[in-house]
């Protein structure tokens, strides 16, 4: 009696489940679950239902027995979460709590089921399970890459109201139609993923393709047709289609793309004529150029721009020109190739360049998106890293562009409509009546190489072969699908189908039957739209795609949704088949290559190697066998992803990732051609100024001017020839030394004692000495500013010098230099016992590392790798860096850094407190305590060893301390810096130089008190009534600035009023041209009022450019009949200087 009362499972209202999850835990990590009814335990972390898995069975966890449920549809909701030893750790990630969706069927019945998310009808889950809005989760992209990111949920969202997209494509997603009387329509080809339907303003551009081609005069009535529909046309001429489609993108870029490098295959002589490239490349880039000046027509400030294909790689770049502050995304739909194939391009470095023009860069796999950024670093030397948004990020030119990798689904809505009309079921029930009692296997291939149809059909063979048990039993349908465009591959690609198949079913077809072991057929895109694939995947048992490289493939998912909402409306008792393994139920199975994107995520899918026979034809015997429960859980997965990521779902979230990007306005477009890039740069990051620099410089007294030398003052060829820069490393070759000119350039800025030149430089003190040392006057700086030479005694005392280090130039050239410098330190310099230690650690690494060496430069170690593989060489600089570190943790003043880009890459050990921003702030602490305030500085530099030099300068801006400062950084090419100018090249700082030379030489205004101390003592004597007395001061040959200058006469005058005590004071002035027996000079005549004695006496006239210059003497006027001036003369006097 009691035992009919507690016999739930009959009533009608209750269901037995058992739950069952897929999940990668940590290790020592359980998977539980609960839910909303007391069999669940209420969502109490106290009462949750522990699952279990096994060594063979996980990831999958199960619970250990049947759950008595309720059996109401909806009543039911659970999630699963984790412990940890016992203890609670953590729910799932997902907010919406899941429901447990029960099928009609089973309240009339007591049915047990083997599926985690309970007993379920796949019709009712695909048309009744809740989608959650992919704008109120979580990026699905970053849960891919970086679950810990999670917790920090963007709340970035598309808005309709102001948010709108334009949608960039080679051909625009319409089918054209022109009717018997000549009249255009246009409809939207429903399947492709890029006519999408977003819920903001869309616009499209792309061109338009029409079997037979568009007339010139037709292309008006395309547009009036096509305007309704948001679209723009693009029409380019059947030329320029043929070379930018049919040979570039087609013949040259789709091969590579899919990893197609034959170089044994047919090849015609011509393909790498160069002419022929030249000619290719400049169709492709005209292309691109019509594609931007039809985006920015269109374009509205705002909009986002998305670039669909692989067609439009430069477009970005284009575009960056004419809308910088546009957000950019290209996403491609085809697969990446690795960096070996992807270098056969002969243009891939420009292709790569024009990509990172992007703001974001989609692939559908972190595969793809790998190969992509192996690329960028091995050809263009740029890093990639996780941002703390957990983005994947490209740093490229001081810009970070986003990588993103995530499957495209498939449009939801448009399937529920296709699916529920009419026509559909009578169409599948036809395919099954052609294949009756027979299990079909399908599959639909474009008819190429790629796609494999042929070691599928080999499969297909020996699957016969070995197992006469199917013969009659088995109907492989395959569609081929034309690829005309394919050209001698197609040809060749249906030939051998035919005779395979023909082969097969000769062999293996029962005589009598009708129905043939492989039935295959052509058909045009148009004629397998998505309604008849539909129809031909519901009436399907298994779908088998072999492709030996595919991009987006969406059949797989297709084919699931058509089995679970169709399969048993299609399935009449006449038809259905039956096998050794059982009765095929309406759960359709997936074999699906490894080489098709969909494996990542149809989860369920039987995944093959299509290159081995053996193991498509094992694939096909296994789906053929497979028990119940194992089908209807493979099912289940792939569902899982079918109706979770939908196209709208996924086109919402690459949106909302471009969405986000920040833009200012400091980013630049440089170069062309090859070296295009687009580089972030700072906020007023502007080209120098020199005039008004310039004119800062001549009212400044006290000037401070910091110069690099390779790279700036002259330039660096072993910056690119590493063969070069080895040699110099090792001492077997000479660094490029300064020109004549710029050594007179450098002598003229150090004999104004109002500035202080310093050359600094990373090399070591014999290389800066034997280059620079022949400059007396000249300050230097090596090592980074560590040991330099400052030719002012006053300022040290009797301070120790150090000695210059052995090595380098030869000892004789040096000699005579060195013996007249005194070369100090930063900072006390300790013992350089470390040095030993790092370098065994080193000298390990060079004999693991092929490429590496190690340089010494003055007290400091460095290890190259810059002609090691980029990739190794950098995982073993990491690796060198922490080993270096702990061996030298003992050791102190010792600092270990690993620097450069992929292709200049080093790890340096030196002494601490090394940089040329810390030798900037020494050299104005040391003018500080002589009190003298530096009110000119002019920091110059070319990489980021002068990084710190400008920091400091902009240290100094920001904190205004000093207000009269005037404060310049200069950067030597437009790259990323915390400089505030550039200037082009080292050509162009010689030129700066030279203009700051030549305002000493002639535009130098005199200072008053120079003037003051030249007249003081004179006087004037007059001997004769009402004359007016003259004061003529006279210049030398070489003097600057002239005394025709208008500074001059200006502050001359009043300070000889000073002087004479005249009270009305010079009543005129003039300048005239003389000649003596050393040149010719100048000579300023002044006529002054005043009545005291005149006395004449020679003196300087002011110093200029650290010399004192002296006027032409009497004996010089006498040769040329001047009177001479006694200090008693009658009449009007002269006085001479």
């Amino acid at each position: 009696m009691s035992s009919n009362k507690s016999a739930p499972a009959m009533n009608r209202s209750i269901i037995e489940v058992m739950f069952k999850v897929r999940a990668n835990v940590r290790f020592g990590e359980e998977v539980r679950v609960s839910g909303n009814v007391p069999a669940l335990g209420c969502y109490s972390p106290e009462r949750t239902i522990p699952l279990v898995t096994s060594k063979a069975d996980y990831p999958c966890w199960s619970t250990k027995s049947a759950l008595f449920l309720p059996g109401d549809n909806g009543l039911v909701n659970y999630r699963y979460c984790i412990f940890s030893g016992g203890k609670f750790v953590r729910w799932e990630n997902e907010e919406v709590k899941r429901p447990l969706y029960i099928e009609p069927g089973d309240r009339d019945k007591l049915k047990t089921t083997m599926d985690y998310l309970g007993s379920f009808d796949q019709c009712e889950y695909l048309s009744s399970a809740v989608i959650p809005s992919i704008t109120e989760k979580r990026s699905f992209k970053t849960r891919q890459l970086h679950s810990w990111s999670l917790k920090n949920q963007r709340d970035v969202n598309l808005d309709p109201a102001s948010d709108a997209v334009v949608i960039v494509s080679y051909f625009l997603p319409v089918i054209l139609d022109k009717s018997s009387d000549g009249k255009w329509s246009a409809i939207w080809d429903e399947e492709n993923v890029i006519g999408l339907q977003l819920n903001i303003r869309t616009t499209w551009v792309g061109s338009v393709k029409y079997r037979g081609g568009i007339k010139p005069e037709d292309e008006e009535k395309i547009c009036d047709v096509l305007r309704p529909l948001n679209c723009n046309p693009l029409f380019l001429n059947h030329e320029d289609h043929h070379q930018f489609y049919d040979l570039f993108c087609k013949g040259t870029l789709w091969p590579v793309l899919h990893h197609v490098a034959d170089v044994y295959g047919p090849l015609r002589l011509d393909d790498n004529n160069p002419s022929n490239q030249e000619n290719l490349w400049h169709t492709y880039n005209k292309v691109c150029l019509k594609f931007r000046n039809k985006v920015v027509e269109v374009y509205h400030e705002g909009d986002l721009i998305w670039i669909q294909g692989f067609h439009l790689c430069c477009l970005p770049a284009h575009l960056r020109r004419k809308v910088p502050l546009a957000k950019i995304c290209v996403f491609f739909h085809t697969p990446f190739p690795s960096t070996e194939i992807w270098r056969t391009m002969s243009r891939r470095e420009e292709l790569l360049s024009g990509l990172l023009s992007a703001d974001q860069v989609g692939f559908h796999l972190y595969e793809y998106a790998r190969h992509f950024l192996t690329g960028c670093r091995r050809m263009l030397g740029h890093h990639y890293e996780y941002n703390p948004n957990g983005e994947l990020t490209i740093n490229a030119n001081g810009r970070e562009v986003i990588v993103t990798p995530i499957h495209v689904g498939i449009d939801l809505a448009l399937m529920e409509r296709i699916l529920q009309r009419p026509s559909l079921y009578p169409a599948a029930l036809e395919w099954k009546k052609k294949f009756p009692n027979r299990v079909i296997i399908a599959g639909i291939d474009r008819l190429e190489r790629l796609k494999g149809i042929p070691l599928k059909l080999f499969a297909i063979e020996e699957l016969m072969a070995e197992n006469p048990q199917y013969r009659g039993k088995l109907a492989f349908v395959i569609i081929g699908v034309s690829a005309e465009e394919r050209q001698t591959d197609y040809q060749q690609t249906r030939h051998d189908v035919s005779i395979i198949v023909s082969r097969i079913n000769k062999k293996y077809s029962i005589e009598g039957d009708s129905v043939p072991v492989v039935h295959f057929e052509e058909r045009d895109d148009r004629s397998i739209a998505l309604e008849q694939r539909l129809a031909f995947f519901a009436a399907a048992d298994i779908l088998i795609s072999s492709a030996l490289r595919d991009g987006l493939n969406r059949m797989p998912i297709e084919f699931t949704l058509a089995r679970a909402r169709c399969g048993l409306m299609c399935e009449p008792k006449e038809c259905q088949p039956t096998l050794p393994g059982g009765s095929m139920p309406n759960e359709g199975l997936v074999i699906v290559s490894e080489f098709v994107t969909s494996t990542r995520v149809m989860r369920g899918s039987l995944v093959v190697n299509p290159y081995r026979v053996d193991a498509v034809k094992n694939a096909l015997k296994r789906a053929l066998e497979m028990d119940s429960v194992e089908r209807s859980d493979r099912m289940r997965r792939n569902l899982e992803f079918s109706v979770r990521l939908t196209a709208s779902a996924w086109a919402d979230e690459v949106l909302r990732d471009l969405k986000q990007v920040e833009k200012s306005g400091d980013i630049e477009a440089l170069g062309l051609g090859a070296n295009f890039r687009v580089v972030g740069v700072r906020a007023g990051f502007h080209p120098l100024d020199m005039t008004a620099m310039t004119k800062v410089f001549r009212q400044c007294t006290k000037r401070l001017i910091l110069l690099d030398w390779g790279g700036t003052l002259v330039a660096e060829a072993d910056k690119q020839d590493k063969l070069h820069f080895y040699a110099l490393s090792q001492g077997h070759a000479t660094r490029t030394g300064p020109t004549a000119e710029l050594t007179e350039v450098l002598k003229g800025l150090c004999a104004d004692k109002r500035n202080i030149v310093f050359v600094v430089s990373g090399k070591e003190i014999n290389a800066v000495s034997e280059f620079f040392g022949n400059i007396l006057q000249l300050n230097l700086g090596a090592e980074h500013g560590f040991y330099y030479s400052w030719n002012d005694d006053n300022l040290f005392g009797t301070n120790e010098s150090v000695s210059p280090v052995q090595g380098g130039a030869p000892r004789s050239r040096r000699a005579s230099i060195d013996d007249q410098r005194k070369w100090r330190t930063m900072s006390e310099l300790g013992e350089a016992q470390w040095k030993e230690a790092a370098m065994v650690v080193m000298d390990v690494y060079v004999q693991r590392t092929h490429g590496t060496y190690i340089e010494q430069k003055g007290h400091a170690l460095i290890w190259q790798y810059r002609d090691a593989d980029p990739e190794f060489g950098y995982l073993q600089s990491k690796e060198l860096e922490e080993n270096l570190s702990m061996a030298l943790a003992g050791y102190g003043g010792v600092e270990v850094l690993r620097g450069g880009g992929v292709s200049d890459g080093y790890v340096e050990v030196r002494p601490s407190g090394i940089s040329k921003g810390l030798f900037l702030e020494h050299i104005l602490s040391l003018l500080k305590t002589r009190n003298l305030e530096v009110d000119f500085l002019l920091t110059v530099g070319d990489d980021s060893s002068d990084e710190p030099m400008f920091e400091v300068v902009e240290s100094l801006l920001s904190r205004g301390s000093n207000s009269s400062l005037n404060a310049y950084s200069v950067t030597v090419g437009k790259k990323p810096t915390a400089a505030r100018a550039y200037i082009d090249d080292p050509a162009s700082v010689l030129e700066m130089l030279g203009m700051l030379n030549k305002s000493i030489r002639s535009s130098v205004t005199p200072r008053p008190e120079d003037i003051k101390e030249a007249l003081s003592g004179m006087s004037l004597n007059i001997t004769k009534d009402n004359s007016r007395p003259t004061l003529y001061v006279n210049s030398s040959p070489n003097m600057t600035p002239p005394l025709n200058n208008p500074s001059f006469s200006k502050l001359l005058t009043p300070t000889v009023q000073t002087q004479v005590g005249s009270s009305s004071g010079a009543v005129s002035q003039s300048t005239s041209r003389r000649s003596g027996s050393r040149g010719s000079f100048d000579r300023l005549a002044i006529e002054i009022q005043a009545s005291s004695s005149l006395t004449a006496s020679r003196t300087d006239l002011w110093r200029a450019g650290g010399s004192v210059e002296r006027c032409p003497s009497a004996e010089d006027e006498k040769e040329k009949n001047v009177p001479e001036v006694t200090e008693e003369a009658e009449g009007d006097d002269a006085i001479f200087f």
